[in-house]
């Protein structure tokens, strides 16, 4: 995801019912004294709106709006387009001029961000309660950016430096490589991170067009925490959508679909591999957590902590049977990636140059026993634990809970859950539950990619071969 902060520093939840609400819900969950509840409005337009509040730690309130979308909505004629709308966010739209909403905002001393993602772009802000309904109308302005031709050019040259500096990652540059390869460079496959020829050829009448298409009722959701629902929803009526596009086919997504690939690119220093195949998408809930499970097990470890504590990872699979059995290889990781209709779940590595070959066939083989083979008792448990904290503990700010809550509406199975009801889904995990997973990663194609020497990595059907033994 990409994300940018402006102003004091940087990072969804929601009856006042006013004859155009659509639906509403309502759930709550009770931690010791503290009793956090959480409601959802639809309007008639189409703006879903979320609120949770109590059991708050912190007098903050925390406000997002959330766009469907992200660079899986682009075409070939409009990639780049989420990463140049995350900039140019705070620019002047049909309200105010750039500088008028810098100093509205800085005056309230209000700490926004703006996020970028394949499946979304959001605009999320903290601020004193007593300031949340004129923060929740600046955020619905944001909707409506002008983007002007000097705005766009402008944008050019943050966008293509900031594209640099994060291909320059090559984890992050792996991941990109591997998302386009797994689903061949439509939907999901699609660049989150603007190409140097996407960047050249953006203009600010495309960017209007995709926008357009994009900032409609149908793919907006708000959601506040410790923001009373009534006040929100009342803010959210008073949006201007009159622009708006009223048909939701406007920038409608198509289904990605997990295909599986190849991918080397020639580079020198260390060797970096990952290996994935098809796994369950965010809206599988159970399933998607299973997924989630098994890459717990596989556990990551790199040589770089000095002092291993609890919770490091060295007694993970991988780092006993890959990292501590080879000196050469630096780090080791699992890694699950859920979006809204497919996912990938795999391995990555990064080791001496010279030994991508060696790596690659490493992990496989460590993937194969993973899904082949039994767990013990112990290690079931501990990874179990280990999910179990990490869903309690993923929404305990209120920015936290912000996108705790939004990943569940846009990107997931549209049922908003606490971390609680989470846990206890990740607690009745079964052997049954792997098998599952693993049954799916065993009939899956792979997708293999390398930066670093590569010529040595073994091929999609050599890893396939590998895995199924």
């Amino acid at each position: 995801m990409l994300a940018s902060r402006s102003f004091l520093s940087s990072i969804s939840r929601q009856i006042a019912a006013r004859g155009i609400l659509v639906r509403s819900a309502s759930t709550a969950a009770t931690t010791g004294t503290q009793s956090r509840s959480s409601q959802s409005t639809t309007l008639s337009n189409g703006i879903r709106v979320v609120s949770v509040n109590g059991g708050a730690v912190t007098p903050v309130s925390s406000i997002g709006v959330f766009v469907e979308g992200g660079s899986r909505s682009e075409t070939k004629d409009t990639i780049g387009s989420t990463h140049f709308l995350k900039h140019l966010a705070f620019q002047s739209n049909h309200s105010r001029s750039a500088l008028q909403f810098i100093r509205e905002l800085e005056g309230m001393g209000v700490t926004l961000n703006t996020s970028a993602a394949r499946e979304f772009l959001s605009f999320t802000a903290d601020t004193l309660p007593d300031d949340a309904s004129r923060v929740l109308s600046i955020l619905g302005e944001l909707l409506h950016p002008r983007l002007e031709y000097f705005e766009v050019e402008r944008a050019k040259a943050k966008v293509g430096e900031e594209s640099a500096r994060l291909l320059a990652n090559p984890q992050t540059r792996i991941t990109e490589l591997l998302l386009q390869e797994a689903f061949r460079n439509k939907g999901l496959g699609r660049p989150l991170i603007a190409p140097e020829f996407a960047i050249h050829d953006m203009n600010n009448e495309s960017l209007r067009s995709f926008a357009s298409g994009l900032f409609t009722p149908a793919h907006t959701v708000v959601v506040g925490v410790n923001v009373p629902h009534g006040e929100l929803v009342s803010g959210v009526e008073a949006f201007d959508t009159s622009s708006s596009s009223s048909s939701s086919s406007s920038s409608k997504q198509a289904a990605s679909q997990y295909r599986g690939g190849d991918a080397r690119v020639l580079s020198h220093g260390n060797s970096h591999v990952a290996i994935a195949f098809e796994a369950a998408p965010a809206r599988d809930t159970r399933e998607s957590l299973a997924f989630t499970l098994l890459q717990g097990m596989l556990g990551s470890a790199s040589t770089s902590v000095r002092r291993p504590a609890p919770g490091s990872g060295l007694t993970s699979r991988l780092a006993q049977n890959v990292l501590a059995s080879n000196p050469w290889v630096h780090q080791v990781s699992a890694f699950n990636l859920a979006f809204s209709d497919g996912g990938v779940f795999g391995v990555y590595g990064e080791a001496q140059a010279g030994r991508t070959g060696s790596l690659a066939q490493a992990l496989a083989v460590e993937v194969s026993r993973a899904v082949k083979g039994a767990s013990d008792q112990a290690e079931f448990a501990r990874a179990k634990a280990t999910l179990r904290a990490n869903l309690l503990q993923s929404a305990e700010s209120p920015r936290g809970v912000v996108d705790f809550v939004a990943r569940q509406v846009v990107g997931g199975s549209g049922k908003v859950s606490t971390p609680e009801e989470l846990a206890a889904v990740a607690d009745a995990l079964s052997a049954e539950d792997i098998k599952k997973a693993a049954s799916r990663i065993l009939g899956s194609n792979p997708t293999v990619v390398a930066i670093g020497d590569a010529e040595d990595l073994p091929t999609q059907a050599e890893i396939k071969a590998i895995v199924g033994k």
